[in-house]
C-alpha cells in the first residue's frame, strides 16, 4: 500500500510505522515475530529499490520507518505495562536528501519523540516540541 501511495502522490515526507510485529509480540508468538521482521526487511529493499528507481523525486524525498516501540527481554517480551529502557529504543530508517549517510548503527538510543523534532528540523520547521532532534541524522 506505501508503494502505491509514494508513487500516486509523490509525497516530500513519509512515514511508515511497522505494527504487525507488535501485535505478534504481545501474543508472545516469537516465530511470528521474527518473520515479520524479516517481512520488514524485504519491504524496505523494495522501497529502497522504487526510490532509486524514480530518479530526482526518490532522491529528493524524505522516508521515516520506525516501529512503535521496542521490545523488552525476558518477561517484558510480550507485555509493556512499565516501559522499560529495552522498550523505549525503536528501530528507525531515515533516509533523504539532507539526512546523512551512515548505515546501521547502535551507537545511541533514542525514542519517538526525536522523530517529530527531526522532521520539523530536515524541513526547516521551528522545533516546537523540544530541542532534541537526531543531529547525528540531519545533514546541517
Amino acid at each position: 500500500m506505501s508503494l502505491h501511495y509514494l508513487e500516486q502522490y509523490c509525497p516530500r515526507l513519509m512515514y511508515i510505522s511497522f505494527l504487525g510485529s507488535d501485535e505478534l509480540g504481545h501474543l508472545n508468538d516469537y516465530a511470528g515475530y521474527i518473520k515479520a521482521l524479516k517481512t520488514y526487511d524485504d519491504f524496505m529493499d523494495e522501497l529502497y529499490t522504487k526510490l532509486e528507481s524514480m530518479g530526482e523525486y526518490g532522491k529528493s524525498t524524505t522516508v521515516f520507518l520506525s516501529t512503535d516501540h521496542g521490545r523488552g527481554v525476558g518477561p517484558f517480551f510480550r507485555h509493556h505495562s512499565v516501559m522499560k529502557f529495552t522498550e523505549k529504543k525503536i528501530f528507525l530508517f531515515v533516509k533523504g536528501p539532507h539526512t546523512k549517510k551512515m548505515g546501521r548503527t547502535r551507537k545511541k538510543s533514542h525514542d519517538q519523540t526525536y522523530i517529530r523534532t527531526t522532521v520539523e528540523k530536515i524541513f526547516g520547521l521551528p522545533l516546537t516540541h523540544n530541542q532534541n532532534y537526531l543531529k547525528e541524522v540531519v545533514q546541517e
